[in-house]
């Protein structure tokens, strides 16, 4: 080979070297660069593409708190304040209130009683049925019962017991007065206050409404 051409071919060899180098450099950069860019979703926008300006920077906005609110956002609570002397007056003595005295409702305290209005075929076995007691119980305790039955007619029927042996006579009375105390028509009726006030479970100081239903104690005749 001639001496021109071989130096030549030596001068050259040395810059392709370097182009492979290169070249082989440049492909493994973009391939590791397609690799992260199918393989690592975002990574090019998040790291490498991603230059924020300074008008892209967020700054916080402040609004203002409502009343109801202090610095942090917590609602303010206000201490609740002392109950006034008019707030917490308490009566010297329990009154009854929303008492009922009214047909089929039970009336008294440690035994109850219920007055009824039979209605047409209803017999004294049906009510004892209903409520736990017995006929000769029932008829016991009425000052004034016709037996059969009226249509219409008010018996009074003992709750849950069938000893009544103990018991007085009882009749049933609606308070006609707009308002009446229970010792005035005690009174009235010529019975006993304490046996009134027991057996219908009032106070002393209650006032009747009209059309109230009371029990009205009577004494047994003497044998």
């Amino acid at each position: 080979m001639p001496k021109e051409i071989l130096l030549k071919y030596k001068g050259s060899a040395p810059r392709k070297r370097y182009l492979i180098i290169g070249a082989s450099i440049c492909f493994v950069v973009i391939t590791l660069l397609i690799f992260f860019r199918f393989r690592v979703p975002g990574f090019i926008e998040t790291n490498l593409a991603f230059t924020p300006t300074s008008t892209e920077i967020l700054r916080p906005t402040m609004t203002p708190t409502s009343a109801t609110e202090n610095l942090t956002g917590l609602p303010n609570f206000q201490s609740p304040t002392k109950p006034t002397a008019t707030e917490t007056q308490i009566s010297p003595t329990p009154t009854q209130t929303n008492v009922i005295f009214a047909l089929d409702t039970p009336i008294g305290d440690e035994q109850f009683f219920v007055i009824h209005r039979v209605a047409e075929g209803e017999t004294l076995q049906l009510f004892a049925n209903k409520y736990h007691t017995s006929v000769e119980a029932i008829t016991a305790i009425n000052f004034d019962l016709i037996v059969p039955l009226w249509s219409n007619w008010l018996v009074i029927i003992p709750v849950n017991t069938t000893d009544v042996s103990e018991l007085p006579l009882f009749e049933a009375h609606q308070v006609e007065e707009g308002k009446i105390s229970i010792q005035d028509l005690a009174n009235q009726l010529s019975a006993s206050l304490e046996e009134m006030l027991r057996y219908n479970n009032l106070d002393v100081d209650y006032i009747l409404k009209r059309g109230d239903w009371l029990l009205v104690p009577r004494k047994r005749p003497q044998p």
